[in-house]
C-alpha cells in the first residue's frame, strides 16, 4: 500500500502552528519546495520529516515540535 496522499498535508497543518504566525506561510512553501524535489508525490513519511527537520533547522525551532509534529 502507497502513502496517503493526505499525510503530508495534516503533518505540516500540525507542525506550522508551533511557529510564529508571521513564518508560517514560508515554512510551508519551504517544506513542500523540499517535498517536491523529492519527486512527485504522495511522500513518505521519511520525506515529510526531513522536510520538517531542514525548515525546523532553518528558522531556529527545536526538534521536540517537530517530533510532535512527525508523529
Amino acid at each position: 500500500m502507497g502513502a496517503d496522499p493526505r499525510r503530508a498535508a495534516e503533518r505540516i497543518g500540525a507542525f506550522l502552528p508551533s511557529l510564529p504566525a508571521a513564518v508560517r506561510r514560508y515554512a510551508q512553501s519551504e517544506i513542500y519546495r523540499h517535498l517536491h524535489e523529492t519527486g512527485p508525490g504522495p511522500y513518505q513519511g521519511g520525506a515529510i520529516d526531513t522536510a520538517l527537520a531542514a525548515v525546523g533547522a532553518a528558522l531556529g525551532e527545536p526538534a521536540a515540535p517537530l517530533k510532535a509534529a512527525a508523529e
